[in-house]
């Protein structure tokens, strides 16, 4: 009894020794820990020279390491906990610094960077030099936790600004780089990437968890504002993580396996971090979202803990229910892999969250996952509910929290006097390691003594979530299965295994799964599989090329629901030596089968697609030319030769003629007459030069004729401006009156169709024509296109400005047939300089392409995933048959066209439910792009109709060239036809050729026959389907939609188009743009101001910042109160302009109307304006 007590005193002493020791150390260090992180920010802190405002610098040591940098990881947790502690009122002097890092982290999203720029995976950057340009050395990239973290930083915010009313803020400033983060993890969750330590890549626990929290709460800021479509996306990626990031928990070791992938044991901090970063008082200890007091989060915590008790040398002889300090990993090498202030601190701020829970809910549970951890306190606590009453509950809550104050006593020991904090501490002696004063140290350090006090953040949603049943992009639980087999083997021999599923190489000989001898001839290997599944398999041995299958039967197990288990089989000494093509028994009768009816398919398939051709065709020339003036059935009040988009006059209005639509409409026209199918055609055609010849001289808002007026989008049908608003971006910025659109598309697609209608007049003995009638008009648009093809303008879908590939593809195209028909007619003074800007867009035209995602980017800018139709219709537009499979200039067969065709088409499998069940290698009906919100998002006719005209093309060119080639780029577009297939070039003659073509066009059939199904039985077709019902929407009979059912159909049948110069062109080595002439504009502006209140200038062209007033041009006070600039814009162009106020954060916009001003042609101008 003596002996209890003195034990028992002894503890109690020892407690309170140690509460004393941690007591003192949160009053000393909060101050200095405080200190450290602001010192860590530019511009003001001490320790940040050179960093601009809101940046983070990581720390500021210089060398071994050099950290002078700033994270996008480390800035948006330091910032969290800076906005965590403004929003509960405790340091209101923050809201400055809050809103430079928002500023500074709007600027970097949109800088370009070794992981792409901001619409190419650029946000995935990991960090930045700390004047906000690149880091452009190698690195561990990308790394996807970074625009998650940032996001969830921003939603803190936002969501207290919304609390005070200032919305309008959220909207304006916030959102925009809010949803540039959610849309990047909305589309790349499921991606590998970096771990937080930068080392692994896989997908990570912690990138996993810090995602789906960032979609869950950003959905409900979505909400809030008004953002529904965004909101609904964002709910439907969250659950889909949620799933998936249940598959990370390691059942028989009791832990989060921290990575997919990496080699080590899975035991790591990664998981700590994850469960405090992602902790709502709310949820209480729910496992699913691995909440600080879950079963799943402790039992992890222990194996973690555990797992630095006997590698470090200060941690020895310490109790084994006591605290020790921690590193990230215990296998870590970096600086000899010593413990970390931070981590050691994350398992403190886990402790001291489960307890503030557990006091909340005035109980506490032991499940059989969590017994481990609870027994370190108390031997004999069994599984059950304790409530805040009991003994049991006192006394386990009481050990927890002196746990919890012993990893604070661990950081206290080895801070230095000073309070300085640096990375890590030695593992020998507890002296600083790697980076001085560390802002993540700092940070930490301040985010556990907020929990230790009690304090908890704001709920993001986690309370009650359902994690689905069915896992979209995730196989469900699995198991590990070793398979060994006996088998004796010549030099050089190895054995594989493959099987009947997805894990197993779903029979494929060549990606079959190697295995390892071990002794005594046995061979080995470990898979992950879908647990509870029946499944076949079979070993293979391969020796100098030779495949040789273990012999009939296959092989036949079921895996186990949870765990792991061993498969021993036999030795092999049955084996029959084939061809590396055999296929075990059952699968060959399972493919005949498959290929009967598949031939059964394929023929009823063709059947409909043949009918559907034969009633369609006349049907859509006829709704064709029902909207062509002055004639057209539906086209009232249009003049001769002009195409109207839609009779539709509400809900859209489309009563208007679009140069694009036109010309596209014009061009399918043209090529019927010059192939001699319609001879009647030739008035239509006359009729529409005549009109675009007058269209280009209308002064219109985008400007004259020779100010830019050429790339007006649209026009009355009556050959007058179209003057009122337009673009569905206009509304993107309060205080703009009109956004000016240019569309640089149709001036290019106008040139090709009349030089198309050119070469047949020119070949007729018409030279005279072309040279006095359609030659000026054709000039014109090449001029145009020659000058400003490098200046942004708005896509074909009018929503984006920036740089597209569709039109940077036919200004390309434009320019090179040109040149063919200027050299024809004796115009040889434009060649060189067509020529030299044609090459200029070839070469541009290749940066479009993101190799990572396999697809061609539609737009530079926009903040899309640029998956867009721009692309397949791209290709469609500049198909040269000449030009084989050429890749630089997107030739339909070319290897990127396919495999951008394949990321598109799947890009819409599971949005639309009429594509619901669809197999994944079968036509879908596809939209414009995947993020679209107009009408709801839906398909379209004309897009899906692009994706049967692409594969008709590539068909086509194929048979002429008598072969196909298969290459790394193109192989998953292929295997969706042949699973097996190789890179290679197959002949014609073989049967690879012939299976793959047969394929490939009853796929293409397949789109055609999508369209069919969703097609009125009148054969008229609007501008979209629904994407629930199929039931026409939006626009009725769209004439683009009508000439993209002829296009197809013409390729269906063979046609081909005239060649237009794409063979043989070389990409330039070197890139160069065209600015054009250019003047000096200096805009002056009278306008009195409050000190410290600025005016910027903003408006329609690229040089005055495409009205962002983020990035608006900041006037100079020299001549106060009038504020001047000198701006270098281009010559000959008409344009808008606003200026604006900046104070304290707030934008104020010039009253309306826009200012509007034409540059002169040469030399320079003064523009004087009054504030209005």
């Amino acid at each position: 009894m003596r002996t209890a007590l003195l034990t028992a005193l002894a503890f109690c002493a020892a407690a309170f020794a140690q509460l004393s020791v941690v007591d003192e150390y949160v009053r000393k260090q909060t101050p200095i820990a405080k200190a450290g992180v602001l010192a860590n920010i530019g511009p003001n802190g001490s320790k940040s020279s050179g960093a601009k405002a809101g940046v983070v610098i990581a720390s500021p040591t210089t060398h071994d390491p050099d950290y002078v940098y700033t994270w996008s990881r480390d800035s948006a947790l330091v910032f969290k906990g800076l906005v965590d502690e403004f929003t509960r009122g405790e340091d209101d002097s923050y809201r400055q610094l809050i809103d430079d890092y928002v500023a500074a982290q709007a600027i970097l999203q949109h800088v370009a960077n070794p992981s792409g720029n901001v619409s190419t995976g650029g946000l995935g950057e990991p960090k930045f030099n700390i004047d906000l340009t690149a880091f452009t050395d190698g690195w561990g990239r990308p790394q996807r936790d970074g625009p998650a973290l940032r996001a969830t930083t921003l939603t803190t915010y936002a969501n207290w600004l919304l609390g005070q009313r200032n919305a309008s803020h959220v909207t304006k400033t916030l959102w925009p780089v809010l949803k540039l983060d959610l849309d990047y993890t909305a589309t790349f969750w499921n991606q590998t990437g970096f771990d937080l330590w930068e080392e692994v890549s896989s997908r990570s626990f912690f990138t996993s968890a810090a995602q789906h929290r960032a979609l869950r709460e950003g959905a409900a800021l979505a909400f809030k504002i008004g953002q529904w479509s965004s909101a609904a996306e964002y709910l439907k990626q969250a659950n889909n993580v949620l799933c998936f990031l249940q598959s990370y928990w390691n059942p028989t070791g009791g832990y989060m396996t921290s990575n997919t992938r990496g080699g080590r044991s899975g035991i790591d901090a990664n998981s700590a971090l994850a469960s405090i970063h992602n902790f709502d008082p709310l949820a209480g200890c729910d496992s699913a979202t691995f909440q600080p007091c879950s079963d799943k989060a402790l039992s992890s915590l222990k194996v973690y803990i555990d797992s630095f008790r006997e590698i470090y040398p200060i941690n020895h002889g310490i109790p084994a229910n006591k605290a020790v300090a921690t590193g990230r990993y215990s296998e870590d090498v970096y600086y000899g892999g010593q413990p970390w202030y931070l981590t050691t601190a994350a398992v403190a701020e886990q402790l001291y969250d489960a307890l503030i829970v557990w006091k909340r809910q005035k109980s506490l549970v032991v499940t059989k996952t969590s017994l481990a951890f609870f027994r370190q306190f108390l031997p004999n606590v069994k599984t059950g509910l304790y409530l805040s009453t009991s003994s049991t509950y006192k006394t386990l809550t009481r050990e927890i929290r002196d746990f919890a104050d012993g990893f604070l006593a661990v950081n206290a020991k080895y801070t230095p006097a000073d309070g300085a904090l640096s990375e890590q501490f030695h593992r020998d002696d507890g002296s600083q390691l790697s980076a001085k004063d560390l802002t993540w140290s700092y940070s930490a350090t301040l985010s556990a003594f907020a929990a230790r006090k009690g304090l908890t953040p704001a709920s993001w949603g986690a309370a009650a979530l359902i994690v689905p049943r069915v896992c979209k992009a995730n196989p469900g639980p699995t198991v590990q299965a070793t398979f060994k087999v006996v088998a004796s083997t010549q030099d050089g021999e190895t054995l594989h295994l493959t099987g009947s599923i997805d894990a197993l190489q779903s029979w494929d000989p060549v990606d079959s799964l190697p295995l390892s001898p071990e002794s005594g001839d046995i061979w080995s290997i470990t898979v992950t599989l879908p647990a509870s599944t029946n499944f076949e398999y079979k070993y293979i041995r391969k020796l100098n090329g030779v495949t040789t299958w273990q012999s009939d039967p296959n092989n036949v197990q079921s895996t186990p629901a949870t765990g792991s288990y061993t498969i021993n089989d036999r030795r092999l000494v049955s084996l029959r030596a084939t061809n590396s093509s055999r296929v075990p028994y059952k699968m060959q009768y399972l493919r005949l089968l498959s290929l009967i009816s598949l031939a059964a398919y394929a023929w009823c398939q063709s059947s409909v697609v043949d009918q559907y051709v034969a009633t369609e065709s006349p049907i859509a020339k006829a709704g064709l030319l029902a909207n062509i003036g002055p004639s057209g059935a539906k086209s009232s009040g249009a003049k001769a030769g002009i195409v109207i988009a839609s009779p539709s006059t509400t809900n859209p209005d489309y009563l208007f003629t679009w140069t694009r639509d036109s010309s596209l409409v014009f061009k399918t026209i043209i090529d019927q007459f010059t192939s001699g199918q319609d001879t009647s055609l030739r008035t239509s055609i006359d009729q529409f030069l005549a009109a675009q010849t007058a269209l280009q001289q209308v002064s219109n808002p985008s400007g004259t004729v020779s100010t830019g007026g050429l790339a007006e989008p649209k026009f009355n049908i009556d050959g007058t401006a179209f003057t009122g608003p337009w673009g569905r971006c206009a509304t993107f910025f309060p205080g703009l009156s009109v956004k000016l659109i240019s569309s640089l598309d149709g001036p290019a697609l106008r040139a090709t169709a009349l030089i198309a209608y050119s070469n047949w007049l020119v070949a007729n003995s018409n030279s005279t024509f072309v040279t006095s009638k359609v030659w000026p008009v054709i000039k014109l648009d090449l001029d145009y296109v020659a000058t400003f093809w490098n200046q942004t303008g708005f896509d074909l879908w009018e929503e984006v400005s920036s740089s597209s590939f569709f039109t940077s593809a036919v200004q390309h195209r434009a320019l090179r047939e040109g040149i063919a028909l200027a050299n024809k007619i004796g115009q040889s003074s434009v060649v060189s300089g067509y020529t030299t800007q044609a090459n200029n867009i070839l070469c541009f035209l290749q940066s479009y392409w993101n190799p990572s995602g396999g697809y061609m980017t539609a737009n530079t800018g926009g903040g899309r995933s640029g998956k867009d139709a721009n692309t397949p219709l791209a290709s469609i537009h500049v198909f040269d048959p000449a030009a084989g499979c050429d890749a630089a200039t997107f030739q339909p067969c070319s290897d990127k066209a396919l495999s951008n065709l394949k990321v598109y088409v799947d890009s819409f499998r599971s949005i639309y439910s009429i594509n619901a069940g669809i197999a994944s290698n079968a036509a879908v009906a596809t939209g414009r792009y995947p993020e679209d919100v107009y009408f709801n998002g839906n398909p379209w006719y004309l897009t899906t109709n692009a994706v049967a005209e692409q594969l008709y093309d590539a068909i086509n060119v194929w048979k002429q060239q008598g072969s196909l080639s298969v290459t790394s780029t193109s192989l998953a577009f292929f295997r969706q036809f042949q699973s097996s297939i190789a890179t290679g070039t197959y002949a014609s003659s073989t049967s690879t050729f012939t299976s793959l073509i047969s394929a490939i066009q009853t796929f293409a059939d397949g789109f055609i026959a999508i369209n069919a199904k969703h097609t009125p039985a009148n054969g008229g077709l609007a501008e979209q389907y629904d994407r629930n019902t199929g039931s026409p929407l939006s626009a009725v009979d769209l004439t683009w939609s009508y000439a993209s059912a002829l296009t197809a159909f013409s390729a269906r049948k063979g046609v081909l188009p005239a060649s237009w110069g794409a063979k043989g062109l070389t990409v330039p080595s070197t890139c160069s743009g065209n600015t054009g002439p250019t003047v000096q504009v200096t805009f002056n502006v009278v306008a009195t101001t409050v000190f410290g209140e600025n005016i910027f200038l903003t408006g329609s062209l690229d040089a005055l910042k495409s009205w962002s007033p983020d990035n608006a041009l900041a006037l100079s006070a020299a001549n106060y109160p009038t504020w001047s600039i000198t701006v270098t814009l281009p010559a000959n162009t008409n344009f808008e302009y606003k200026y604006i106020r900046k104070f304290n954060g707030a934008v104020t916009w010039e009253s309306d109307p826009n200012n509007s001003n034409t540059t002169p042609a040469t030399g320079s101008v003064t523009f004087n304006d009054s504030w209005r």
